[in-house]
């Protein structure tokens, strides 16, 4: 039995082997002039990006191979596809074939099909695959790599692409008119919370998928090159698809388009129902009633129109919705690309499923536009529900990182599993199971004192957990990050990273003395509520839970280190030593109770800090440490509470050099040697210098 499965696992080896051998020329680099034509159209032309040719025969013989998802082939021999990333890497895909259309348009549509796909060499990378009448589309999703896209170099060519990361392309110009909220609240009825959360359901046992009928104008035909019925059902479809790499990863939703939605996609501007193209306001009103006339209320979900004008507008809660489940529009004059797509069209759905806007800024774009029971994030945000890059001095980021914050993930989880949301779509088992999470004990700390949050988590079904760190305080004024007042947010979301650990603000700030946006200590008495999200980044429903904390700031005064506030040498000798000396700040009682801190060296800048001074001494202020023989110009000391969660580093570079200087020594003899293996002429040794 035992042989019998190392042959098993041996032809398996061979077989996936001979596959990836096959794959070498599927993908190739070549010059940008080589993919540079005449009258081209290119609409998606990052600051930086690879140029490639594709064999596409093979990638479609390749495609044609996958399996179905959840099929059993699917789990024993899925497809391996080579995937070319921006910096000229090759990652490798598991990839299954998945439908997004109902069986009656895919029929109308048989080249157009979608794949998903799961990271080999990084297994927490997921892609979504469509290939279409303009060709190859991907997109992956990594917290590894960064997000990265693969597109055609322009407009109507198959073999020639640009694989390029999110964080390259140019900042976003988009405009969205607001949210719409229901008298009652929202579109199903259900309250709106105030002050911290309460915590949604953890996702990801089932995937919940809705029917998703969208209309498009004449107006968005033109923009996306749709002059026939399959290149305008496929923009909306590559745009769909990738939606569906968030949703599905991030709140175990699924879309999948209804089997009439061809006709609602509409050719020319001309003879469209649609007069409101231009207008936010009366194009989310005609979205309401032409997708019902034309489709039947009771023969979609979730209803959305795309456009090229207006900007975006959405109903609150609204999928399930008989009278209002429509309510939902995206217009952008440029409507592909991950900024339409995922900053935008995500966003507004995002509302119809119960989302609000996260971010607390009140300048450019966000103003007027917050919701005060879901602003947790400082500025802009940086999540897909707040407004990277469009509220001028308040923008963390150009772009919204393809991620839902802590109270998205409440909002849409709770309409999805408990509220509106529950009373339509359907849910599958994944067989997945959701990451166990543990954030750690509340904590009291002083005012303008730098600290560590640590907590942790695992998962019953071995898969690769990452993990974020995201304040979750709602209800505070809106105003500028560097000056909150009350319980307005801090503290930045960023995307999930393999450690549970997140040092507030980030070592490399603290050591150079910046103030960074979205990374500001509170230096006000005042709670700070934080969420620990796990995420196991399975592709087709990722697992997703949570645990929460508080950190309470007291006192009127950090506690901080007090010596080499400039550049020092030190001398090592082996017993020469230097006094640290540091502001208690009255950490050493209650309510902090810190008796006891460690002081530790950084030989990179304060960086990391790998070297133990001192594994524990009295929180009194100061103590004198031997001189370690680690030489660096780029020393830190740290000194760190014991049993509680803050710390501080010096201000001042050290420079450290040893007096001790070690022998030379030369291998002896120096002669030339030729003898056989044995002789005691090979004997050799070390003379001094």
């Amino acid at each position: 039995m035992q042989n019998s499965t190392k042959l098993i696992f041996f032809i398996l080896f061979l077989f996936v082997s001979v596959k990836l051998e096959a794959q070498q020329n599927l993908w190739k680099s070549i010059p940008e002039s080589v993919a540079r034509a005449a009258n081209q159209k290119r609409t998606i032309i990052p600051d930086r990006y690879e140029t490639l040719s594709l064999d596409t025969l093979q990638l479609l013989a390749i495609l044609r191979s996958a399996p179905a998802e959840y099929s059993s082939a699917s789990r024993l021999t899925p497809t391996i596809l080579a995937i070319p990333m921006p910096d000229g890497s090759i990652n490798h895909f598991n990839i299954v074939a998945y439908s997004m259309m109902e069986a009656g348009l895919q029929d109308k549509f048989p080249d157009i099909r979608t794949y998903s796909g799961q990271g080999i060499e990084d297994r927490t990378a997921t892609i979504k695959i469509d290939w279409t009448a303009f060709g190859f589309h991907a997109m992956i999703l990594s917290p590894v790599s960064g997000s990265a896209w693969i597109d055609p170099y322009a407009q109507g060519t198959k073999t020639s692409y640009i694989s390029y990361f999110k964080k390259d392309l140019k900042p976003r110009v988009l405009n969205e008119i607001g949210v719409l909220l229901p008298e009652n609240g929202r579109g199903d009825g259900s309250s709106i919370e105030n002050s911290v959360p309460v915590g949604g359901p953890c996702l990801g046992a089932s995937l919940r998928t809705y029917r998703l009928a969208v209309a498009c104008t004449g107006e968005y035909a033109v923009a996306v090159g749709g002059t026939t019925a399959a290149l305008l059902h496929s923009a909306i479809v590559t745009s769909v698809n990738r939606v569906n790499g968030v949703y599905e990863n991030e709140v175990a939703i699924r879309l999948v388009l209804i089997a009439s939605n061809n006709l609602i996609e509409f050719l020319n501007a001309a003879t469209d129902p649609f007069t409101g193209n231009n207008n936010a306001t009366t194009l989310i009103t005609e979205s309401q009633t032409q997708i019902n006339n034309r489709i039947g209320a009771a023969n979609y979900d979730i209803g959305h129109t795309f456009s090229t004008g207006g900007g975006g507008l959405a109903g609150l809660g609204v999928v399930c919705n008989n009278t209002q489940k429509a309510r939902g529009i995206t217009g952008s004059p440029v409507p592909v690309g991950d900024a339409y797509d995922i900053d935008f069209v995500a966003h507004e759905m995002g509302h119809q499923f119960g989302g609000q806007h996260t971010f607390n800024a009140a300048t450019g774009n966000c103003g007027g536009n917050g919701a005060n029971t879901a602003n947790a994030e400082p500025g802009s945000g940086t999540t897909i529900m707040a407004y990277a890059g469009i509220c001028t001095t308040n923008d963390v980021q150009p772009h919204s990182d393809p991620q839902f914050h802590a109270i998205s993930f409440n909002e849409l989880g709770k309409f999805s599993r408990i509220n509106g949301g529950l009373t339509c779509g359907v849910a599958t088992a994944t067989g997945n199971t959701p990451p166990s999470v543990n954030a750690g004990a509340d904590y009291t700390i002083p005012v303008s004192t730098p600290f560590k949050l640590t907590g942790s988590a695992s998962d019953v079904n071995g898969d690769l957990i990452t993990y974020s760190w995201e304040q979750i305080d709602v209800g505070g004024t809106f105003g500028n990050w560097n000056a909150p007042t009350g319980v307005a947010p801090l503290f930045r979301s960023f995307v999930p990273i393999f450690s549970p650990s997140r040092t507030f603000p980030r070592l490399a700030d603290i050591a150079s003395g910046t103030n960074t946006i979205g990374e500001l200590l509170p230096s006000y008495i005042r709670d700070i509520n934080f969420r620990l999200t796990a995420r196991d980044n399975r592709a087709g429903g990722g697992g997703v839970c949570y645990d929460e904390m508080k950190v309470t700031t007291a006192g009127a005064t950090p506690f901080n280190v007090t010596s080499q506030p400039t550049a020092t040498s030190w001398v090592a000798t082996g017993s020469s030593t230097a006094t640290i000396t540091w502001a208690v700040a009255g950490t050493n009682v209650a309510p902090f109770n810190t008796a006891n801190v460690s002081i530790l060296l950084s030989t990179d800048g304060g960086l990391t800090f790998p070297y133990t001074l001192l594994a524990t001494t009295a929180n009194d202020g100061t103590e004198n440490i031997v001189i370690p023989a680690q030489t660096t110009t780029k020393g830190r000391i740290m000194v760190k509470s014991i049993g509680n969660i803050f710390f501080d580093i010096n201000n001042g570079n050290i420079t450290i050099t040893s007096s001790c200087t070690a022998e030379g020594a030369v291998v002896a003899p120096s002669a030339t040697i030729v003898a056989l293996a044995g002789n005691a002429a090979l004997n050799l040794g070390l003379s001094p210098q």
